[in-house]
């Protein structure tokens, strides 16, 4: 059955933002659950930022390996770059900005 289809997912259509860090790791995670929740509680006007230490891996790159699965489930995943805070600001962190939509993340 859709999860979209039950009634807990029309109380998770009240969340504006969701949160999440240290999730992307291929060693320990795989990234299919990840994006498999993403789908379930990301709705129309939802917004998920997800906090990202960019790591190898040595199977697949795991950022276009992310934007390529939840492109696969109707997710736009955008790397935000301003607005950021200069003192927090690193080579290796990003945050992302995942939502209903067509990607426009090159991978």
């Amino acid at each position: 059955s859709n999860p979209r289809d039950s009634e807990a997912f029309d109380l998770v259509q009240q969340y504006d933002v969701v949160l999440a860090a240290e999730c992307i790791l291929p060693k320990l995670y795989p990234l299919e659950p990840f994006v498999g929740c993403l789908d379930n509680v990301i709705g129309p006007s939802t917004e998920a930022l997800v906090a990202v230490e960019l790591r190898t891996w040595h199977e697949f790159d795991p950022k276009s390996r992310f934007v390529e699965l939840c492109a696969s489930q109707g997710l736009r995943v955008e790397t935000i770059t301003e607005g950021l805070d200069p003192d927090f600001i690193a080579d290796d962190l990003e945050i992302w900005r995942v939502t209903r939509g067509a990607s426009t993340e090159k991978q």
